[in-house]
């Protein structure tokens, strides 16, 4: 008995009709016949069994459904990978993460991952033993429910080693074009300051296809065969020592051409979409991501010219489009790439500060606290935006280094910001923060500790997005923080998801209405909006906040609508202590 199998770009998949929970076609030497799938194990069992990489289903309320071999070989070595079934996946994503080099970081992304539910791809990570993993995450949605999480894993070491994903077994490094890395990265970027590139040129970063589609598809001879092709015609177009194969099936280009029309046009001439492979015709699927000296100043280094590349083509991926890095991708990519190396320096260095923007009662204009924002003051550029690195820092997960420094920074300067009865200071956490809580926690307690502050004196403030995202991850912050005595505000609130369902679950003491609802406050309908924040808030015993106050006029319609507290530029400024 056999299963109908059809080819797909990726992989092998088995080819069922809609109602494959029930049936599925087998051939018996006799004929195509209709044969029952006797349970869901097996279903999943025929789906995912056969495949080379490694396979978890979890369900809805996150616990193991199916794991095949390839999963267990890859974690547990020798476990049946039916005794995984029934686990709760977070409590082993918590002792699998030991395994990784960064077990925080990876655990964090994880859960992250599966908040977010979006699917991701070829997400790397380095295993304590000096192995590489790469994961996809694949939410399987219904009703706007994920009932579903399938997560897919693959060794893929000899890339980092060995980075020649494709080709390796067959023919040499010399056929296929592909050296060492960081030796293609340096001859490339030595040649742009050589020629003078980074100065009037561009570099282009070109990805084509996928390299599991290659392999799954043609197998070593036929990817060698393709890459080969595509690395002969840009080079015969660029010039052979202006054209690198980086890794994989990225290249990269030098040229003194600085339009990045041209460029694109130029360079998708020279990649014909489709092209045989075997007796097979392939699509490119061709990314392209462009530096240029004509959209962004000179380049300090070959090295500054080749990174800039690189993010324009990881973008182009993220935008299903063509990229040409701009002045402000240029510069949140070095905001990022500092943040995630320099971090420790930059807090040892004090290059971090904190800002006080008051909040005051709007009727008789006492001042009842602040609200502590961070600023980075960095030693070359100034004074770089905070949505800038904050944005950087949350997606490094960085930011929960810098949030302990805050908490910590606050309590220090208490005493000296805190000079009326009653006064509190708040700071944000964001919820990459959320997820290493209990080091939050920790720092926290020995900032009070430390500098003698009534926790009563402090406020933390979580968006109502971030808490819709991992709302199980905050509510045990959230208690927690609270179980030492300190205040909870649920920031930006009215801008969220499930908002209701959140203030009923999630303790807290204030509700800062988001300033989109100032801003709008002399519609009709933001005043009625309004309202219903002050009723909740009244509801759940909290004291509403609204932000943006910048006008006189803000600050009387707030008054009609029942906010007596608020914050804005009209109040009065962030400024340092």
């Amino acid at each position: 008995m056999a299963f109908v199998r059809t080819r797909c770009p990726c992989s092998e998949v088995i080819h069922t009709p809609p109602s494959f929970h029930e049936f599925y076609l087998a051939f018996d030497g006799r004929g195509w016949q209709t044969a029952r799938v006797p349970s869901e194990e097996t279903r999943l069992q025929v789906v995912f069994g056969h495949l080379h990489e490694g396979v978890l289903v979890e369900d809805g309320t996150r616990h193991v459904k199916f794991a095949n071999k390839a999963f267990t070989d890859i974690f547990v070595p020798g476990l049946d990978p039916e005794l995984m079934v029934g686990g709760d996946c977070d409590e082993a994503a918590i002792q699998t993460s030991v395994m990784f080099k960064h077990p925080q970081e990876w655990l964090t992304a994880t859960r992250a991952i599966v908040a977010g539910q979006i699917s991701i791809s070829n997400d790397e990570w380095e295993t304590a033993d000096g192995r590489w993993l790469q994961r996809d995450y694949l939410p399987r949605v219904k009703e706007d429910e994920v009932f579903e999480h399938i997560w897919l894993y693959r060794d893929v070491t000899r890339q980092h080693v060995h980075p020649d994903p494709v080709g390796v077994d067959s023919f040499s490094s010399e056929r296929t074009g592909l050296r060492d890395w960081a030796s293609a990265i340096k001859r490339l970027g030595d040649r742009a300051e050589s020629l003078a590139i980074i100065t009037q040129g561009a570099m282009v970063f070109v990805k084509v296809l996928d390299v599991d589609q290659l392999n799954s598809e043609f197998g070593y001879d036929g990817g060698d065969r393709l890459i080969t092709s595509v690395l002969e015609e840009l080079r015969g177009e660029f010039g052979e020592a202006n054209v690198e194969r980086l890794k994989g099936t990225v290249f990269g280009i030098l040229t003194t051409e600085t339009d990045p029309t041209l460029l694109i046009e130029r360079t998708r001439k020279v990649l014909d979409p489709t092209r045989p492979v075997g007796d097979h015709f392939v699509s490119l699927h061709t990314q392209i991501g462009i530096a240029t000296t004509l959209t962004v100043d000179d380049f300090a280094s070959g090295r500054d010219m080749f990174e800039s590349a690189r993010l324009a083509v990881r973008q182009s991926k993220v935008r299903h489009s063509d990229v040409v890095l701009d002045v402000a991708m240029r510069s949140y990519a070095r905001v990022r790439t500092e943040l995630t190396s320099r971090i420790d320096e930059i807090l040892a260095d004090n290059q971090f500060c904190l800002h006080y923007q008051p909040i005051v009662n709007m009727e008789d204009q006492r001042v009842l606290g602040f609200e502590a924002l961070v600023r980075w003051v960095h030693p070359v550029r100034g004074v770089i935006p905070a949505f800038e690195f904050i944005t950087a820092a949350e997606e490094t997960g960085v930011i929960a280094k810098i949030d302990r420094w805050v908490i910590r920074e606050a309590c220090r300067q208490a005493s000296l910001l805190l000079t009326e009865p009653g006064q509190t200071v708040a700071v944000n956490v964001s919820q990459k923060t959320s997820l290493a809580q209990h080091d939050y926690i920790g720092a926290v307690k020995s900032a009070l500790a430390e500098f003698a502050i009534d926790p009563a004196q402090v406020v933390i403030e979580v968006t109502e997005t971030s808490i819709a995202q991992d709302q199980a991850a905050f509510h045990e912050l959230i208690s927690a923080l609270r179980g030492i005595g300190i205040k909870i505000s649920i920031d930006d609130f009215g801008v969220g998801s499930s908002t209701l369902a959140i203030l009923k679950d999630i303790p807290f003491d204030r509700l800062k209405l988001d300033r989109s609802f100032t801003a709008d406050i002399s519609e009709p309908r933001a005043q009625e909006l309004i309202r219903v924040g002050v009723a909740i808030g009244e509801i759940f015993g909290s004291q509403v906040i609204a932000e943006g106050v910048e006008t006189q006029e803000h600050m009387e319609l707030l008054l009609d609508c029942g906010v007596q507290v608020g914050q804005g530029w009209h109040l009065g400024m962030p400024q340092p202590l």
